[in-house]
């Protein structure tokens, strides 16, 4: 779990980071604190069990408090999981978590530095760089991408992403202005995600910029 103690917007402090070690999937929850993880980690088992066919049989992890916590190891012994720690001291024993959180922030901070946003919008750019990884091929898994291999699928569809940070315009409904009112309002595009059926599609999420 990572600490990024930049609070600005959505006011997480914190991310937890699941990564597949056969497909190198990687997902994230955002935390506001660390005793938040229990819940984070029963969200993922619930998402993963709807997504494929396996369980999750073993959790690779340090030694922080928030995997040694009476609610995070009541979660893994209900469900049969075993909890494979590092040795005290020893960050290269989990050294693939390490090196994809390192990654993803590398890509975050790039990302923010681009596109001239403060870092508090640091939660937004690691979901649009995880979002970004799960698509992108790589030499390990034979020139496939984490999400094909993680869903016995096709290769993704990635026609929906654009530029982090780039200028994004919004609809406004009809019954929401004016006839001689602006039909469209132009925003920052923050946040991207791939709808089914679609073949081009953005979920923007708008900010009011002077709050900040």
């Amino acid at each position: 779990m990572q600490s990024y103690a930049v609070k600005v917007y959505p006011r997480s402090v914190y991310y937890a980071s699941f990564v597949d070690d056969f497909s190198n999937h990687m997902v994230v929850y955002f935390l506001k604190s660390k005793d938040q993880f229990a819940k984070a980690f029963q969200l993922f088992l619930a998402w993963g069990k709807t997504q494929t066919e396996l369980g999750l049989h073993a959790l690779h992890s340090d030694r922080g408090g928030e995997y040694l916590g009476s609610e995070t190891q009541t979660i893994l012994k209900q469900n049969g999981i075993e909890h494979h720690l590092t040795m005290p001291g020893s960050p290269q024993q989990n050294g693939k978590a390490e090196q994809f959180n390192c990654t993803i922030m590398d890509k975050a901070l790039l990302m923010l530095h681009m596109a001239g946003m403060s870092k508090g919008f640091w939660e937004c750019a690691v979901e649009c760089a995880v979002h970004i990884y799960n698509r992108s091929p790589s030499w390990t898994l034979k020139w496939k991408t984490p999400l094909q291999i993680w869903s016995h699928g096709e290769a993704p569809n990635v026609s929906h992403i654009r530029m982090f940070g780039c200028k994004a315009f919004m609809h406004v409904p009809s019954d929401k202005h004016r006839k001689l009112d602006v039909k469209s309002i132009e925003t920052t595009l923050v946040h991207q995600e791939n709808l089914h059926f679609t073949l081009l599609c953005f979920f923007m999420l708008f900010c009011a910029f002077g709050a900040f």
